[in-house]
């Protein structure tokens, strides 16, 4: 293949994969994240208080944490995607930083250039392909915080969907929802019975969905939340991994620090909301401040 035609081909897929990430950001930001939120607030709650008749005390306390939570959720997302890790500046030759030839800087110490964003990211964790943006020193503190949330807002969502199943099934033909009645979706879709499917059928495949992302996310939680513990980038894990130890985990001192390093040193109030202003030490990425 001439040279032009493969870089005409290179372009031309580097081009598609950038547009289907930042489509899918945007769908995750304005449709998916609010979507589930709506449905909660109409759909589901409508049936939940016209079944069970729950208190006023009860509906308040109820919108109160669904508001929270999405507050987080989304508010952690849209940070994410907004805040810029690149490198603004180089630094000066020394024994920590490092050459990048294709910026044509001496980057800070942890900082790696990401071929995806064409750019050096300070303190790059990874880039991430559904924010389509690096995760880095300034944003890996929402991006951490959302992969915190969404699970907690998921496991909320499935709880209440659980009993709207509930009532639903109660008011179709008046047996309580069992295992077997959860499964009948899963089934039909295994045994290819499509014809047969209801919208209470893809009602069911839903809890289904949820229970899968919430094992997904409450599982990348907890690999990003040990590197931060241990003090290292999702990179450094993969080529260095550093073996868990227990001791070090529950030392003040050293937590407090690490939290602080991508929290800030308001790490408190950062971690219930996420547009409070909790700066970053000047030690957070092991090199003079450059942001």
């Amino acid at each position: 293949m001439p040279s032009f035609l493969l870089k005409t081909v290179q372009a031309y897929t580097t081009f598609v994969v950038y547009a289907f990430e930042k489509i899918q950001t945007f769908g995750i930001i304005f449709i998916l994240t609010p979507g589930y939120y709506i449905i909660l607030l109409t759909l589901v709650r409508r049936m939940l208080v016209h079944t069970y008749d729950p208190g006023l005390i009860q509906q308040m306390f109820d919108l109160f944490i669904s508001w929270f939570g999405f507050t987080n959720i989304a508010g952690n997302l849209m940070m994410s995607v907004l805040t810029d890790s690149t490198v603004k500046k180089a630094v000066f030759s020394n024994d920590t930083a490092e050459y990048c030839a294709i910026c044509d800087i001496y980057r800070p110490e942890k900082s790696w250039h990401c071929r995806t964003c064409n750019t050096c990211i300070l303190k790059r964790d990874h880039h991430c392909v559904i924010f389509s943006r690096c995760i880095g020193l300034l944003n890996q503190r929402y991006y951490l915080l959302y992969l915190f949330y969404l699970p907690v807002g998921i496991a909320y969502f499935t709880y209440y969907w659980y009993y709207y199943l509930v009532a639903k099934q109660m008011a179709n033909d008046g047996q309580y929802l069992n295992e077997y009645h959860i499964a009948i979706p899963l089934l039909k879709f295994i045994t290819r019975s499509y014809h047969t499917i209801s919208v209470l059928d893809l009602e069911k495949f839903i809890l289904l969905i949820n229970i899968g992302l919430f094992i997904w996310t409450l599982s990348l939680f907890i690999f990003h939340l040990k590197n931060v513990l241990q003090g290292q980038t999702s990179y450094e894990a993969r080529i260095r991994p550093i073996n868990w130890k227990l001791k070090s985990l529950l030392d003040w001192a050293n937590w407090k620090m690490r939290m602080e390093h991508v929290f800030g040193i308001r790490w408190y109030f950062a971690i219930i909301w996420p547009f409070i202003s909790s700066p970053l030490p000047s030690t957070a990425a092991g090199f003079q401040k450059m942001y």
